[in-house]
């Protein structure tokens, strides 16, 4: 196990010389052996399919196989799929043939706005979120009770259960918008030295890739609706779901301020 840990790093010269012979830049998990080889190459090969599926890898540098790497956190995209049912035609008809990429279908339209908040931090903690589409209308809200918790741990849990309601509803693609520059910092740098935080961050950073989501940061008074939803969740610890035709009081007079692009003032 630990020799196929080593192996991709190419830092000894037994793997610079296996991956000059063998790997010939082709995934680690696709290319073949026989008699012939190595007996090192042939370890590597008989503890592969132990070792691949404990490997996660996290998307950034450009260094991760779309197909061949378990970026999705369950299992590589390619064994989702019968071997013959994928093809690179389209993508190489944009990229060496010039043709235009098609963008129809494809409409931005949803805007996740969230929330958290911890009364005394730590101390009671509500997370929150408002989906709405470009119009303004909206298609969900939710109100989660967290019990005692930080303001970050509620930031973060706001952000990964609104991505969550938005892939069972098909709210997607969309833009997350949230007021805590810490939460930005978390799922840039994707590392936190607590677990449940880095649990959270890895879960949302999934999710993100599935809804093709970009988060973004946003000044607090114009997140007023959100903020209004997050002290209420907190101070009356109440977990629950909204549709268009729950939204009423003074929640429905921040969002009909929001439409016509008025800031909500604060209190407090």
């Amino acid at each position: 196990m630990k020799l196929w840990w080593q192996f991709p790093d190419k830092s000894s010269l037994w793997s610079e010389y296996l991956h000059g012979r063998y790997y010939r830049n082709r995934h680690l998990t696709i290319v073949p052996y026989n008699r012939n080889h190595s007996p090192v190459w042939h370890r590597l090969c008989r503890i592969r399919d132990v070792a691949e599926p404990f490997l996660f890898c996290t998307l950034g540098e450009g260094s991760v196989s779309f197909w061949h790497d378990n970026w999705l956190g369950e299992k590589p995209l390619a064994q989702f799929l019968h071997k013959d049912t994928y093809t690179m035609e389209p993508r190489n008809a944009v990229k060496y043939r010039g043709v235009p990429f098609s963008t129809d279908g494809i409409n931005l339209k949803f805007k996740l706005n969230t929330d958290g908040s911890s009364l005394e931090n730590p101390g009671l903690a509500g997370a929150v979120g408002i989906i709405r589409d470009s119009a303004g209308h909206v298609h969900l809200a939710y109100q989660i009770t967290l019990g005692t918790g930080t303001s970050v741990l509620a930031e973060l849990t706001a952000v990964w259960r609104g991505l969550e309601l938005a892939l069972t509803h098909g709210l997607a693609p969309l833009v997350v918008e949230v007021d805590a520059t810490t939460v930005i910092s978390l799922l840039q740098f994707r590392a936190s030295g607590k677990w449940e935080v880095q649990y959270l961050i890895m879960c949302i950073v999934r999710l993100q890739q599935l809804l093709v989501a970009d988060v973004q940061h946003i000044f607090r008074e114009v997140n007023g609706a959100a903020d209004h939803l997050a002290k209420e969740a907190a101070s009356l610890q109440l977990t629950r779901v909204l549709h268009h035709n729950d939204i009423t009081g003074v929640l429905h007079g921040i969002l009909c301020l929001d439409r016509r692009g008025v800031r909500h003032l604060r209190r407090g």
